[in-house]
């Protein structure tokens, strides 16, 4: 992945659809996320949106989010907690909808993120739950 889109990936404030919003921030702690000590392994945040760093229509976009849902509901133990929205504060991207996911592990992530031809994802491993970029597939031009 090239040292721009990477600056991108970290700048992003990825917004939690919670009441009230949380916003994380990479390398920063997502702890305000978790409503009690359950049993949660891992939070992530994907998307389907841009596939390969391509901007598509948003018609495009809102059928590969529909498809990311139906696609994690099948993954066993994930668990979509909420909505998300990366937002890019120097606003060269347009908002991209997500999902922030419980309990996915790594592996799983990173199948659905290839699939979905996301070059990274927010991964947040317990039990700090700090927020980093992980890129899934380099190989994506």
């Amino acid at each position: 992945m090239d040292k721009q889109l990477m600056q991108a990936y970290q700048a992003t404030n990825y917004v939690i659809d919670t009441q009230p919003p949380v916003t994380v921030r990479i390398g920063q702690s997502a702890r305000a996320l978790l409503k009690s000590a359950t049993a949660i392994r891992s939070l992530s945040i994907i998307t389907g949106y841009n596939p390969r760093s391509h901007r598509v229509s948003d018609a495009v976009n809102a059928a590969a989010h529909q498809r990311l849902r139906t696609a994690i509901h099948a993954v066993p133990g994930a668990d979509i907690m909420a909505t998300s929205v990366a937002q890019d504060p120097n606003q060269q991207w347009p908002d991209e909808r997500g999902f922030l996911v419980a309990n996915l592990s790594m592996e799983a992530l990173s199948v659905l993120a290839r699939g979905f031809d996301q070059h990274a994802v927010v991964w947040m491993p317990a039990p700090e739950f700090i927020a980093e970029v992980v890129v899934v597939d380099s190989s994506i031009a």
